[in-house]
């Protein structure tokens, strides 16, 4: 019914629309790993095309693909371990685009 294993579910006009994590921890292994692969290279094209990027915008940046390869890499994550994950490699982007 209306449950995502003890998650609640946001109800928008009528269409039961689950936050974007936990979209993520339900798709197939293969769909997140597609995701996690985008992501990743999308960060290497903003380093490699932003010439002007400070020392510290780098390390925020080589940070999260470190921690998008390692979220790829290793399988057995419990769910909750995928979202601390997730919301980490956020916060990273979230300090670079500020």
């Amino acid at each position: 019914m209306d449950k995502f294993y003890g998650w609640d579910i946001i109800h928008t006009q009528g269409v039961i629309s689950p936050p974007l994590t936990l979209k993520f921890i339900f798709m197939s292994r293969l769909k997140q790993r597609r995701i996690i692969d985008n992501l990743i290279h999308n960060i290497q094209i903003i380093k490699k095309s932003q010439c002007s990027l400070s020392e510290l915008d780098a390390k925020i940046l080589d940070e999260a693909i470190v921690r998008l390869s390692e979220l790829r890499g290793k399988k057995g994550k419990t769910n909750e371990q995928i979202l601390v994950e997730v919301a980490k490699i956020i916060e990273l982007l979230v300090k670079f685009f500020k």
